[in-house]
């Protein structure tokens, strides 16, 4: 449906100004994205994918909410069995939880996140190992 292909385009410009270092921008559009992919919806993954962005623009916009999201992400991968997603999204969990002082729950999530980037052969395992020893 149209609803769904604008819902996706406006993911890609919340991913877009993510990129471009524009948290504001990509929180209205990952917001907007997700009427469309809302909790009864059967695209789940479509769904972990707008709160991942969401809750990374959160988390630079400074905001205590940005663990919300981001944790029913690390959820949706999970049931979805979309394991690299999972990690990626542990990792940026594991950071917004650390930037709020909690230690023990950063720790957890790279862990975590560690283990599925090795089991997968992921490159990025290295860069995880990284933030564990920096801990």
């Amino acid at each position: 449906s149209w609803e769904r292909a604008f819902a996706l385009l406006r993911l890609q410009y919340a991913r877009s100004w993510l990129h471009h270092e524009e948290p504001a921008n990509a929180r209205l559009d990952a917001e907007k994205a997700l009427e469309h992919f809302h909790a009864d919806s059967k695209e789940r993954e479509n769904r972990a994918k707008c709160l991942l962005v969401l809750g990374e623009a959160w988390d630079r916009l400074g905001s205590a909410s940005a663990t919300t999201p981001l944790r029913e992400a690390v959820d949706l991968f999970d049931r979805e069995g979309a394991l690299r997603l999972q990690a990626e999204a542990l990792v940026k969990l594991g950071k917004a939880t650390g930037r709020r002082g909690d230690a023990d729950s950063a720790h957890n999530c790279f862990s975590r996140a560690l283990a599925l980037f090795d089991m997968l052969g992921d490159p990025r395992a290295d860069d995880v190992r990284k933030l564990l020893d920096a801990q």
